[in-house]
């Protein structure tokens, strides 16, 4: 063999040595790399479509807690009370006209219920014939508010009236 051979062959053994080397050492340390990234990507990946369903739970709840909010804030401005005594016993005064009964000591008791809204109890007594107290209970329940009738204890009765002890439970806007 010539020189020139010996060193082509020379050559080749170093750079299949340097291949051998390259393969051993280096392809396994990038393809550990390559599988630890691909593995990342699809944890991500993952990661990234269980955001976007609870993303979407939370903006559906969200939705959910908006409408609720707009149903309460409709409560509040068409059934309650402004927390007005003014206003509460003219309601009474209106209820006892309308239905002809005759009502003495009132006497109130306030309890918050929720974060703005309070509950008033108003104990009273009354006395009316039947038919009367009849109409007054009807306009308790016809009353558009939140007005709850709670009791009526009969104290006596005669042949013309009857004369009751009475509870009932108004709904107010609690004061700021």
């Amino acid at each position: 063999m010539k020189e020139k051979e010996k060193r082509i062959i020379i050559y080749l053994l170093l750079f299949l040595i340097i291949e051998i080397t390259i393969y051993l050492f280096l392809i396994p340390g990038l393809k550990n790399s390559l599988l630890s990234q691909f593995d990342t990507y699809n944890y991500l990946r993952k990661s990234l479509i269980e955001a976007k369903g609870k993303n979407s739970r939370l903006k559906e709840e969200l939705t959910k807690w908006e409408e609720v909010k707009k149903e309460l804030f409709v409560i509040e401005k068409d059934y309650l009370f402004p927390n007005s005594i003014e206003e509460i016993r003219l309601l009474i005064k209106k209820l006892s006209l309308n239905s002809g009964v005759s009502i003495g000591d009132i006497n109130y008791s306030y309890e918050d219920i929720l974060e703005n809204i309070s509950r008033i109890k108003i104990d009273f007594s009354l006395v009316a014939p039947y038919d009367s107290l009849r109409r007054f209970i009807g306009e308790i329940e016809k009353e558009p508010r939140f007005v709850v009738l709670k009791s009526i204890s009969l104290v006596s009765t005669s042949s013309d009236s009857i004369n009751a002890k009475v509870s009932i439970y108004i709904y107010t806007k609690r004061k700021e």
